[in-house]
């Protein structure tokens, strides 16, 4: 087994934890006579005047560096398709000999939420052939297990398996999938557990935000943009229409199957044939995709062209703030270089709305050094006095820019200065992050995060976005402005971000599943059969001028902006940012219905 390396005893520390363990202890225990206080630790020397008071420095030795990326071998998807069109997949991997199933149908949320959500849930529940207690059975037999998932596009059914019952496992993934028990009884305690989810996500100030942000950004009517299901679509779900839903898009000519693992492409062919050869495809033309109603002029008319607020009124003991734009799709040709942006912008730790690029002082810094510092607990200042022995040895030089700006070789230190000024000095987040949504139409570009500051968050995050865009605040120094807009992303930004994603790709491509689920996402956006393989050599192709244009292209200086909490809080905060003084303000309550 190993362990962990111990630490050298440090005094300061020691004393310092010492006295936060009292602090609580004393806490909680309250003024009781009958304690007896503990022996006093032993006094240190006084100093005498001639004696320097310099705080102990701790010297610690520079941390390794990245290795280099391993090489990624992706192996080759090998293909073939029955004569009712199902289309199977097989990628060969021998290390193990266990073999990972997925059964994908191409219907979900898109199609239609309530039904696809609904159907997929029936599947578990037992067939016409076998109950549920006979397919735990089987299951635990075979050592295994079973899961259905749905999402935006698909439902897919999934087993990993030992070779020698692959047989006996597919035969159940087929039988689940064809033949799902439709019994007024299941439905009407599905129809109960969707109630209870409905009323859940209506309670949830994340999923009140994500489902108004997106019902914003896209046109009117947009698969990617609906609104809860409503009650009375609930009350009126039945066993007939699960069963027509199911008729209509359980095909062969519907769906594809992965294999991945320990199988031969001959192997996969004889199995395929024999489980699902008598699976009937449709014949007449299925439904026209939800997602080729709209056209590029509709995603383009959705961009708005002034500030908006939309505000979701529930008490709340902080603020859920969700900003975005609609961006690209995933199989654009842009992709990539969108992930080397989202990835410097705010995916990580090390990302700038993170760090929060320490550019000017916030609103709330001010206002502290103004009205004095806020008031700290007991544990609050023992982790002051942990965290300020750690950082003893930082340079003076902690908040002036024009030490780090531009500076490649100090991105640690600025990363644990800012870092120190966005969990202390501003005190306006735990944790903020960007992400880019996969898509097969236009996909969203947003971040998301909690808050007491609204206006610290909002001010940070629009500085950030006037960065991309060539515009600093008027604060920063004409020079360090200019140096800034010049080299940004800096390399030292641009080499991380490339030197992550391909680390992170290797270690997601070790295993039979992790590989399938790779495949998955290629043939869900219609990426190239090569692109798994080729991914690493276009990343290091990648030039940082490129990756900054496309900043610009699909970080849109105007976001549609959603915060969840008290109305009139909110409006308060939202008063102190200047440039949302003649922004329009919506407030919706939690049905997302628009109030007076």
């Amino acid at each position: 087994m190993l362990t962990a390396p111990s630490r050298p005893h440090d005094p300061l520390v020691s004393r310092v934890l010492a006295s936060f363990l009292l602090l609580t202890a004393c806490s909680s225990i309250g003024r009781d006579t009958n304690i007896v206080d503990p022996e006093p630790l032993q006094a240190e020397p006084t100093k005498t005047a001639e004696e320097p008071s310099t705080p102990a420095v701790r010297t610690y030795p520079a941390p390794p560096g990245p290795e280099d990326p391993r090489p990624t071998n992706f192996p080759d998807l090998q293909k073939f398709e029955l004569g009712n069109r199902l289309q199977v997949v097989v990628v060969e991997s021998h290390d193990v000999p266990l073999v990972d199933v997925q059964l994908v149908l191409n219907v979900g949320d898109i199609h239609d939420e309530l039904l696809a959500a609904t159907t997929a849930n029936l599947l578990t529940r037992g067939t016409t052939k076998r109950n549920k207690t006979e397919m735990d059975e089987q299951l635990a037999r075979l050592g295994s297990s079973l899961a259905v998932s749905f999402g935006t596009h698909e439902t897919t059914v999934s087993t990993v398996v030992l070779k020698p019952h692959l047989s006996e496992a597919l035969e159940l993934v087929g039988d689940v999938a064809r033949n799902p028990r439709f019994e007024a009884e299941l439905v009407d305690a599905l129809r109960e557990q969707q109630a209870s989810a409905l009323r859940q996500a209506k309670s949830s100030a994340h999923a009140l935000g994500n489902t108004l942000l997106f019902m914003k950004l896209y046109p009117e009517g947009h698969p990617y943009g609906r609104t809860f299901i409503r009650e009375e679509e609930l009350e009126a779900l039945g066993v007939q229409a699960l069963e027509e839903f199911h008729e209509l898009w359980y095909r062969p000519n519907n769906a594809r199957l992965i294999l991945s693992g320990a199988i031969t492409l001959e192997e996969a062919k004889t199995i395929a044939r024999k489980i699902f050869d008598d699976w009937k495809p449709r014949k007449e033309e299925f439904p026209p995709y939800p997602l080729k109603r709209f056209a590029s002029a509709d995603y383009q008319e959705a961009l708005p062209s002034k500030y908006t607020i939309h505000i979701v009124d529930r008490p709340s003991a902080s603020t859920e703030v969700l900003i975005g734009n609609l961006a690209l799709a995933r199989d654009d040709s842009n992709w990539e270089k969108m992930e080397i942006v989202n990835r410097i912008f705010g995916a990580g730790p090390q990302s700038r709305i993170f760090v929060d690029g320490g550019l000017r002082p916030p609103p709330s810094f001010e206002r502290e050094r103004a009205n004095g510092p806020r008031e700290h607990s007991a544990s609050d200042a023992a982790l002051r006095l942990i965290l300020e022995s750690s950082r003893a040895s930082a340079p003076s030089t902690c908040h002036d820019t024009r030490s780090t700006i531009g500076d490649p070789g100090s991105a640690s230190k600025r990363f644990s200065c800012d870092l120190w000024d966005l969990r202390d000095n501003r005190r306006s987040t735990h944790h903020v992050g960007s992400r880019v949504t996969r898509a097969k139409a236009v996909g969203a570009f947003h971040v998301a995060t909690q808050t007491n500051e609204v206006d610290v968050v909002l001010e940070s995050v629009f500085e950030q976005i006037d960065r991309i865009h060539g515009k600093l605040p008027p604060s920063v120094e004409p020079e360090v402005a200019e140096a800034t807009i010049g080299r940004d992303p800096s390399e030292a930004e641009f080499e991380r971000a490339l030197r992550e994603i391909v680390q992170a790709l290797t270690l997601q491509i070790e295993t039979a599943s992790q590989v399938a689920q790779r495949v998955r996402t290629q043939l869900t956006f219609g990426l190239p059969d090569t692109y798994w393989r080729t991914y690493p050599d276009r990343l290091d192709a990648m030039q940082r001028e490129e990756v900054k244009e496309i900043a610009k292209r699909y970080i849109h200086p105007i976001p549609v902006i959603v915060l969840v909490g008290e109305a009139q809080a909110i409006k308060q905060q939202l008063a102190r940012v200047d440039r949302l003084r003649t922004a329009d303000i919506l407030v919706y309550d939690t049905n997302l219905e628009p109030m007076p």
